[in-house]
């Protein structure tokens, strides 16, 4: 290993359902964590060609990558138990996917030692294998920091679940001051009343669909599905860790849609009214 290199000690803050080569057993595997740092960079406003240079690509003339993304286990966090995301559960109304995925097959996501519990450690490490220009690597070091106070990994990473943080977090006033800085790149945020993070935050979602009248079928920058066509949310839930506890985060860009149709005016009008603030 040689050049310059990013470490970052990171924690589980929700249980994170995602497997490798052997669906029965859960993995954080190198290359999701690329591909969360992809989503960030392009997020944050970096082209298709300076991803390319950054984290290369197969399409065209290959490229390869000049970094090295590696993943280091940790202290294991608690996965003894089944999680249970039935329709009368407080969290059935956004963990029901991680409940039911791959039960055809006989994998059962949330149950014992099957799911990655809050608290699992691992270690992200990045480095130099060739030269990165100063600037694409300064970009690089903002998708990581982003990507360990907002993101998360495997299913339902965009309703709070494999939301992973900071190992040492920093405090709510230094993470909002952080945050503040991302509203020139179109990423919004809102906080909302500090209790049951995730709760909170799932109960915001099922009253924001309701009162807009937008069902998981309907075609929209909230997601949707159906066997043909399937969509990630621009609206992400955020369990975020800090020093002072968890706090509740609501996160919209339509950088991560595909829909010509945004939903940032609905979402701005719905959240100040069920007490969310805008952190930017």
């Amino acid at each position: 290993m040689s050049g310059r290199e990013i470490v970052r000690s990171l924690v589980f803050t929700t249980p994170a359902f995602l497997a490798g080569a052997d669906q029965n057993a859960p993995e954080i595997r190198a290359p999701s964590v690329r591909g969360a740092l992809r989503w960030w960079f392009r997020v944050l406003g970096g082209t298709l060609e300076r991803e390319r240079d950054l984290f290369g690509s197969v399409h065209g003339t290959p490229v390869a990558s000049p970094i090295v993304v590696r993943v280091e286990p940790g202290k294991p966090g608690n996965n003894a138990k089944e999680l249970r995301f039935g329709p009368t559960a407080p969290l059935g109304y956004v963990g029901y996917f991680a409940a039911v995925s791959g039960n055809k097959v006989g994998i059962h996501r949330t149950a014992p030692g099957h799911y990655l519990g809050a608290d699992t450690a691992f270690t992200l490490r990045i480095w130099e294998r060739r030269p990165v220009a100063d600037d694409l690597w300064e970009a690089l070091e903002g998708a990581v920091t982003a990507f360990c106070r907002l993101g998360a990994l495997g299913l339902r990473a965009t309703r709070g679940f494999g939301m992973v943080a900071e190992a040492e977090p920093p405090t709510a006033a230094a993470f909002r001051a952080w945050a503040a800085t991302l509203a020139p790149r179109g990423i919004h945020l809102w906080e909302g009343p500090a209790a049951d993070a995730l709760r909170a935050l799932a109960d915001a979602l099922r009253a924001l669909r309701h009162e807009r009248h937008i069902s998981g079928k309907d075609k929209s920058a909230l997601d949707f599905s159906d066997r043909s066509d399937r969509h990630a949310s621009a609206l992400r839930l955020c369990p975020v860790r800090v020093a002072d506890g968890l706090l509740p985060v609501l996160l919209y860009t339509d950088a991560a849609s595909s829909q010509k149709t945004s939903c940032l005016p609905a979402v701005r009008d719905f959240l100040p009214r069920h007490g969310f603030s805008p952190l930017t």
